[in-house]
């Protein structure tokens, strides 16, 4: 009866716990996890007569070597058995042990040897009795003697592999339990939670679900119940190459042809085979806020200002290379977002109201609210643009904006106002307004920018609805003599303006006109005062070759008696030329060179002169520079000397020289004769063409001949 007795308080206890949980956290990353407790086994007897509680250890502690358990006792008995169960077997050492009993003790169950007891975690029931009555306490300790709790080891495939598709990690699991709980981890993300036992087993990875490139994965297991807890932690890393390509690039958000604005965020994917990657953003076809710039892999954002960007739908060009390490790789991925930063402006028309009289230069008061950096005004009359409001950048805001209306004629005019923005969105206003002038001026004898001299005839077309008006006239803001306050006409009126009283250049010329009741017209226009100009150069020397230190003279026409001279031979200056003054009232200027400073070749001379006023005129002309140079003389006076001293030396040794006097008298005739054939008549023109290829040519057939001759005629002198 004991024995069946004691099976039964083990089933009862068993059927009590039997699919219990717990849960608990993962220290190391805080992501909740389960473990089911299926091993606990616990006993099943509660007397009323006997209780009993846990007091140490506490349920579930880790134990090794030899460990107590306490207990807090009441029993209406004085005498108790006490049975000690381990794993469904009754330890040695408590099997029907008597012991005291009273209302209250404390009981201490010690001296229990683990090393005798397997490792892992074991299920310890204490069982008290007295006859029919019984109680259990079932506790849970995890006995570990050894120091081992799991260990882990890879088999399939190698870390730092390459994977694609579906793949089994392949593991072989060591543990003192039979069940762990492993959550997977790719990239610090949760990709599975599962639990497994001990020995081979295989997680399963669906890799087209991860992103491209190397993917950090971490094995964790642990073992968490009650107050035992271990685990053990496994990195590894594997190339995920779904597509066969080193870089692949998807994003999150925002979606595709969605809409845009500001400062957004864009959600990127970026699977590759290295990092950093070089990123730059086109947003149609231009570099925009990203050139060449380090960005990671990976989950990236990337913040992209649109505010500068053209409204409407754009194309975003992302564009992804490396290089780094020799490995030519890149990548583009194409989006198109509509851009859309602005509202559309408004504007109200504060100031003049309607049917208003104006006159002259009139303010519109405008109130333009605009959220675009671009924004224009268009202000017409009778529907064509005024000159002051065309296209013209402004800024929001309650402002004046004024317009000439006396360029118009008396009445009613029709008013618009536009204002847009750089996306050519826009508001509008109108009025209708009575214009009303006085007097009128233009200038109709000159246009903008032309050039006057000496004493110009001012002719001045006057409106006006009176018999006259006054006039005043100004140079560059101040009054001009003989011109202030006279009176003009209706019509055509002709006024004299002596300019040689100004300086040269541009002036503005301003003409103040009034009426009898103080209405005034201002009209201005920019001339140009040019009364002397720049001077007028020709070369007057007229030879082509010159020798020596050259004269060289240059008729010059101008109205300033001196003038500025610079002299250049080919571009180089002539230091004694080099900026100086010099007089040209006789209407020419001479200068010298000394042309053996230069080779013989030709030379372009180039002269500059410039006014007081800085106008300046040049004239350029080739010349050739002629010289007898030393290595020329001491050629000729070389071949001269060969020439006579050959039949010198052949007169000593008693031949005639008659046949060589002459024939050397028909070689000078025949070169001479040449040379005036060829136009070689002066003495530079001779000394252009010698040089040292006719010295030697001329000079070694007169020597030649000299040589020559003597055996040819043989005549012994007398």
């Amino acid at each position: 009866m004991r024995k069946t007795s004691r099976l039964l308080a083990l089933m009862f206890v068993a059927f009590m716990i039997l699919g219990s949980t717990q849960v608990q956290t993962i220290t190391d990353t805080n992501q909740p996890m389960s473990t089911q407790l299926d091993i606990l086994s616990p006993a099943g007897y509660d007397s009323p007569n006997i209780t009993a509680s846990l007091v140490s250890l506490a349920n579930g502690s880790t134990v090794s070597g030899t460990f107590d358990i306490t207990l807090n006792m009441t029993s209406d008995f004085a005498t108790l058995n006490l049975t000690l169960f381990v794993e469904g077997a009754i330890y040695p050492a408590y099997n029907d042990t008597p012991i005291a009993a009273s209302t209250s003790w404390i009981e201490v169950i010690s001296s229990i040897d683990s090393t005798t007891l397997s490792e892992g975690m074991l299920n310890f029931t204490v069982l008290f009795e007295n006859l029919a009555e019984k109680e259990t306490v079932y506790l849970l300790y995890y006995v570990d003697n050894d120091a081992f709790d799991l260990g882990v080891a890879l088999y399939t495939p190698a870390n730092g592999s390459e994977i694609s598709g579906l793949v089994s990690i392949d593991l072989n699991v060591t543990a003192d339990v039979n069940i762990l709980n492993l959550t997977v981890f790719v990239d610090g993300v949760i990709y599975s939670s599962e639990f497994v036992g001990t020995g081979d087993i295989s997680v399963i990875v669906d890799t087209s679900t991860l992103i491209e490139g190397y993917d950090n994965f971490t094995l964790f297991f642990q073992y968490d119940v009650l107050a035992t807890y271990f685990a053990y932690i496994m990195h590894l890393v594997y190339l995920v190459d779904n597509d066969g390509v080193p870089i692949t690039i998807d994003h999150q958000s925002p979606a595709n042809q969605t809409e845009v604005s500001g400062v957004f965020d864009l959600y990127l994917e970026i699977g590759s085979e290295y990092e950093p990657l070089e990123f730059t953003l086109f947003i149609d076809g231009a570099i925009h806020q990203y050139n060449k710039s380090s960005l990671g892999i990976k989950s990236q954002i990337v913040s992209i200002n649109t505010t500068e960007v053209l409204e409407g739908l754009r194309t975003f060009t992302l564009y992804f290379y490396y290089n780094v390490t020799g490995e030519d790789a890149s990548a583009t991925y194409i989006l198109v977002f509509s851009v859309n930063n602005h509202d559309a402006p408004t504007i109200v028309l504060l100031a003049p109201t309607e049917d208003s009289t104006i006159t002259g230069l009139t303010d519109l008061w405008l109130n333009i609210t605009n959220t675009h950096p671009n924004l224009f005004l268009n202000v017409t009359v009778d529907g064509v643009n005024t000159e002051e409001f065309n296209g013209t950048a402004i800024s929001g805001g309650a402002f004046n904006y004024t317009f000439n209306s006396s360029k118009y004629e008396n009445g009613h005019h029709h008013i618009a106002i536009i204002t847009y923005t750089g996306e050519n969105v826009s508001a509008s206003t109108e009025i209708t307004l009575v214009f009303l002038d006085h007097v009128r001026v233009w200038i109709s004898s000159f246009s903008s920018y032309e050039i006057i001299s000496g004493v110009e005839e001012f002719r001045l077309r006057v409106e006006t609805a009176y018999d006259n008006a006054t006039a005043s006239f100004y140079i560059d803001g101040d009054p001009i003599s003989g011109l202030q306050n006279v009176i003009i006409y209706p019509g055509r009126n002709i006024f004299s303006f002596n300019t040689t009283l100004y300086t040269e250049g541009e002036h503005v010329i301003m003409i103040l006109a009034s009426d009898g009741f103080g209405h005034e017209w201002r009209t201005s226009m920019i001339l140009i005062i040019d009364n002397k100009g720049a001077p007028s150069l020709r070369y007057a020397t007229t030879d082509a070759v010159v020798i020596g230190v050259a004269a060289f003279t240059i008729t010059v026409d101008s109205v300033w008696d001196e003038l500025v001279v610079e002299i250049f031979v080919d571009d180089e200056i002539v230091p004694t030329y080099n900026n100086i003054t010099v007089d040209v009232s006789s209407g020419s200027f001479t200068f010298t060179i000394d042309v053996s400073a230069y080779g013989k070749t030709e030379h372009k001379v180039r002269v500059v002169m410039t006014t007081p006023e800085g106008d300046t005129a040049e004239v350029e002309r080739a010349f050739g520079f002629a010289s007898l140079r030393v290595e020329e003389i001491v050629s000729l006076g070389i071949l001269v000397g060969l020439a006579l001293i050959i039949p010198l030396f052949r007169k000593k040794q008693g031949y005639s020289i008659k046949t060589v006097v002459l024939i050397d008298a028909v070689f000078a005739i025949v070169v001479v004769g040449a040379f005036l054939v060829l136009g070689i008549s002066t003495i530079p023109f001779l000394l252009w063409h010698v040089n040292m290829a006719s010295i030697w040519a001329i000079g070694g057939a007169l020597v030649f001949t000299n040589w020559a001759i003597p055996f040819i005629v043989e005549e012994p002198e007398e």
